[in-house]
């Protein structure tokens, strides 16, 4: 016969547990009630009028009399049949109105799962509906469509949250795709044609882009599991320029080859995010973390950032010019082979002492704050900083 491991003993011997426990509780007035007549029956086998006599001992425990009191007995023992006899109704009570309430309970478990059944119907519904509308001609249908989107990731994340990020990003990209297309002709034949205003064409553009990250944003397990998964979201060469982000999450996110150009971001999340060849010219962020992220080759000409977080971040190949790092945390950042870099885009940026950022040639900075012994203050640092919004420097 074969063997049992421990471990499956044990769950096996838990699973029996649980047997005895439920068999108990759904049958113990059964239970209850056997135990009783078993009681009854010993009383009915010793019954003799001699056995419920009174007797009374002297000091030497001798029977000094027996009194036999008939009357009393008889009402003693209908006392105690009839107390049987109301408990086995109660019980009987009780038993009825313990399979009503069980019957009820599984009638509210079967509605339930109807209205799940039927909730997640109409929210299949929702979705292949939207989905069609971000094909319609009119840009107000296709807007609509992403609103929907975002609101139905927002109250049924754990069903449609993958799906509805997948779908915005591909959209995003055919839509960056034919902007791209359009830019180039306008170009061609500009001076000729009166300008393409971008803010109406492409504004629902805008919104798939600002749902991606306003959805990440707000659901922090789900981008989790992107990570664990190892599942990257496909955002590459989408066109963003000149827009407002405000607290949108990209990180881990394939950006690369990505148009920002003369964007805001606030409080924006780009962490181990991919933005080589990305084209960030002119753009101003403020709050934002970009540690660990890659901007190898990236044009961040004119760019402007006020208290961002660049700990770790790879500059390789990287385009400088008038480029400000205010009061940004630009600790074991690779500036390394970057074009463009000046000792005076870095004079107002800081990093901690056992971590400085590898510079070029003839580039100087001497913002290194003392991490403390064992690096203790930078585990205070980077703990407050971690309940806060924002990347100021340590005071």
């Amino acid at each position: 016969m074969m063997g049992f491991s421990c471990k499956e003993f044990c769950k096996r011997a838990n699973a029996g547990g649980a047997r005895a426990v439920l068999l108990l509780t759904d049958n113990w007035i059964l239970i209850v009630g056997i135990f009783l007549i078993i009681i009854l029956l010993a009383i009915a086998s010793m019954w003799n009028w001699d056995f419920w006599s009174e007797l009374t001992f002297d000091k030497s425990h001798n029977v000094k009399e027996i009194r036999l009191d008939r009357t009393k007995i008889i009402q003693q023992l209908l006392l105690i049949v009839g107390g049987f006899a109301a408990f086995a109704l109660a019980s009987w009570r009780s038993w009825t109105a313990h399979r009503q309430a069980k019957a009820a309970l599984a009638q509210v478990e079967v509605a339930l799962r109807q209205a799940n059944l039927a909730e997640r119907a109409h929210n299949i519904d929702r979705y292949a509906r939207a989905a069609n509308m971000l094909d319609s001609d009119k840009i107000a249908v296709r807007q609509a469509g992403v609103y929907t989107l975002l609101e139905l990731g927002r109250s049924d994340t754990d069903n449609f949250y993958n799906l509805i990020i997948k779908l915005l990003a591909g959209f995003s990209r055919v839509r960056s795709a034919e902007y791209d297309k359009q830019e180039r002709e306008r170009r061609r034949l500009v001076g000729l044609e009166r300008e393409m205003d971008e803010t109406v064409e492409f504004s629902d553009l805008y919104d798939a882009i600002c749902s991606i990250g306003w959805l990440r944003d707000q659901c922090p397990d789900q981008v989790e599991g992107e990570r664990t998964a190892k599942f990257t979201l496909n955002l590459a060469g989408i066109v963003g320029a000149a827009r407002d982000f405000r607290e949108v999450d990209f990180s881990l996110v394939n950006l690369r080859s990505a148009n920002f150009i003369g964007s805001y971001f606030r409080l924006a999340t780009f962490w181990r995010a991919d933005l080589r060849y990305a084209t960030f010219h002119g753009v101003r962020a403020q709050w934002s973390d970009f540690s660990q992220a890659l901007f190898q080759n990236t044009d961040l000409e004119l760019a402007e950032f006020n208290s961002c977080n660049f700990s770790d971040v790879s500059f390789a190949v990287a385009k400088f010019k008038l480029t400000k790092f205010s009061e940004c945390n630009i600790s074991g950042a690779q500036f390394e082979s970057a074009s463009g870099l000046a000792s005076a885009m870095l004079s107002d940026a800081w990093a901690w002492q056992d971590d400085p950022p590898n510079l070029p040639n003839g580039v100087n900075f001497n913002n290194l704050y003392d991490p403390g012994p064992m690096g203790s203050l930078r585990k205070a640092y980077e703990q407050m900083q971690s309940s806060r919004r924002g990347f100021d420097p340590p005071r």
